[in-house]
């Protein structure tokens, strides 16, 4: 079951860990540090998934899962999408997936719909890649 989670000590466990940091992170981001505004869900404290305001409306999501709970993104995810899009403002979530990654493409198309590309727009290995730019509404989503 997922959970709000405030605790710092917990998020930055579970988003420093080493199996994750290396796919969460960019060339430039050494570490995974909790921002101020955004929600945090965690699942048995393994996992986060994170809502980042966009605008009173619109939040952009990412998810990291200790190795543990890999494979199980889709069933978190979706049990987070739950929670957020019942006990707040939420109407649409946006996620911006690197090209190169394949496991998190296919984990976002099993809940949104490609709504665009952004060129350029991320940096790892030295080299930039696209992000890829999923979206699902409230809307939609309540008819799934």
């Amino acid at each position: 079951m997922v959970k709000i989670c405030t605790d710092p000590g917990t998020l930055s466990g579970i988003g420093n860990h080493p199996a994750l940091l290396k796919h969460i992170t960019d060339d430039f981001n050494f570490e995974f540090e909790p921002r101020p505004g955004s929600l945090y869900l965690t699942y048995e404290d393994k996992g986060i998934v994170s809502f980042d305001p966009i605008n009173c409306i619109c939040y952009s999501v990412h998810i990291a899962l200790l190795p543990e709970l890999w494979g199980r993104g889709t069933e978190i995810g979706k049990e987070a999408v739950d929670w957020v899009f019942q006990n707040t403002a939420c109407q649409k979530l946006v996620a911006m997936v690197p090209e190169y990654n394949r496991l998190a493409i296919r984990v976002a198309r099993s809940f949104g719909r490609h709504e665009g590309t952004i060129r350029d727009a991320f940096s790892k290995g030295w080299k930039l890649h696209d992000l890829i730019i999923f979206g699902l509404s409230k809307e939609v989503w309540v008819w799934q």
